[in-house]
């Protein structure tokens, strides 16, 4: 706070101020008080000002003063990642760490033990990568049928020596990269997920029952194939400033005309980091606290109608930016509708009520039940049906379903399914 007096109107520009005017002897005195901030964060806030109520005021004034200027200042300063070297990426010991991490669930392979077992061709792909040399091969995509959500999808299994490059460039983007997401953006992230999804769905139903009354569901159409190049490598190249890294990522990216394939392990994080900082705007400038988002799935939980309508309005401004657009028709659709009593939200395979109950989408509570009946009646399980069930076994344990959860564990306890895929995993490491 500047407190400052002045014999002139100077004074006046000040949001408080005093006037003594046409006091005796016709003496004119202005004293005028302003707020200014001269700190850059809160946390600098709460260090610099005293102790006692003033400080709680002054405090809520620089977080909503913060709330509305973040953004701007974030669109103008962003943090680089100085680390980030093509000397110290692209080395021996960063490819030997690479395959090791590429090959697993395949090490039976034999393309796969080549790598593995000679060094050499390591060190030859990495003597391409710093030449100049290095040109990832294109491999024609397939279509499969995904039975969770019931659609086609375009899959593209990229080359193994394709692979290793692939995990050399997120073995040190990473770490950066998870730092720069919200904690609520849970796909394709370590120690993330759906459980944390739905535990968070949980705790809005249990604990923010006011905030949460009206929910807004969207899908963006065909996300990964609406991604655009150039807007991509924009984003990267603000923080990454070693131009030799942004060519080999960008020799990747532009591999395929549109949008990022999927079945690429760089896919995964570059499509979460595209749409990072449309959620610190969804977060800080339209002030969405409870917002959630799995790659393209967007849920926003508000207390008003009025404000979910304004979310789609931003929302829809902010994707169009990204060349994005909302499913309008089909499955997934955008919808907009009262979280109440009556009504469910069914969000990654588990609908959440309004009490905080939780069970599973009825197709997968059908898949899962058909998978375990198959195992029993069959009194064993292959390595296959072994993983998939225990993949599913997250969607179960964190639902309420107590006699149908009782009856999975005991499927897999049973038939030892885990000890199939260690035994399966220890034999290929070997």
């Amino acid at each position: 706070m500047h407190v400052s007096g002045n014999w002139n109107n100077g004074t006046n520009v000040s949001p408080f101020y005093w006037n003594g005017n046409n006091g005796p002897s016709n003496t004119n005195i202005n004293i005028g008080a302003r707020a200014v901030i001269l700190w850059e964060s809160t946390e600098r806030a709460h260090a610099t000002l005293p102790k006692g109520k003033i400080t709680r005021k002054a405090a809520r004034l620089v977080a909503e003063t913060m709330r509305t200027s973040r953004s701007v200042k974030d669109e103008e300063t962003v943090i680089t990642w100085k680390d980030i070297e093509f000397d110290t990426m692209f080395t021996l010991e960063q490819a030997k760490t690479a395959a090791w991490r590429a090959s697993e669930h395949k090490r039976d392979r034999p393309v796969v033990q080549l790598y593995l077992q000679n060094e050499h061709m390591l060190q030859e792909l990495v003597d391409d990568l710093h030449r100049g040399t290095y040109r990832p091969v294109k491999v024609s995509p397939v279509k499969i049928f995904d039975c969770k959500s019931n659609k086609w999808r375009t899959i593209v299994m990229p080359d193994f020596r394709d692979q290793i490059v692939h995990w050399m460039i997120m073995l040190r983007l990473e770490p950066h990269m998870s730092k720069t997401f919200i904690h609520h953006t849970v796909a394709a992230i370590p120690n993330r997920g759906p459980a944390l999804a739905h535990k968070v769905m949980r705790h809005w139903a249990n604990c923010h029952k006011t905030e949460t009354r009206w929910v807004v569901k969207a899908d963006i159409k065909r996300y990964y194939e609406n991604i655009d190049h150039d807007i991509l490598m924009a984003m990267l190249s603000r923080r990454i400033r070693d131009k030799r890294v942004l060519k080999v990522i960008a020799s990747i990216v532009y591999q395929y005309k549109d949008g990022l394939p999927l079945g690429f392990y760089l896919s995964q994080w570059l499509s979460n980091f595209y749409l990072c900082e449309f959620d610190h705007y969804v977060k800080e400038v339209l002030g969405v606290k409870c917002y959630l988002r799995y790659v393209d799935d967007l849920l926003f939980a508000v207390p008003t109608k009025k404000m979910a309508n304004r979310v789609v309005k931003a929302v829809r401004m902010r994707l169009h930016k990204l060349r994005l657009h909302i499913k309008e028709v089909g499955p997934g659709a955008l919808r907009v509708f009262r979280w109440a009593s009556a009504r469910f939200v069914d969000y990654i395979g588990v609908r959440t009520h309004r009490d905080g109950f939780q069970e599973l989408r009825k197709k997968t509570y059908l898949a899962i039940r058909r998978l375990a009946g198959r195992i029993r009646k069959s009194g064993s399980a292959s390595l296959s049906q072994a993983r998939s069930l225990l993949s599913r076994m997250g969607f179960v344990k964190h639902t309420d379903c107590t006699r149908f959860k009782k009856e999975v564990f005991l499927t897999v306890a049973q038939f030892r399914l885990r000890r199939i895929v260690s035994n399966h995993d220890k034999r290929n490491a070997a």
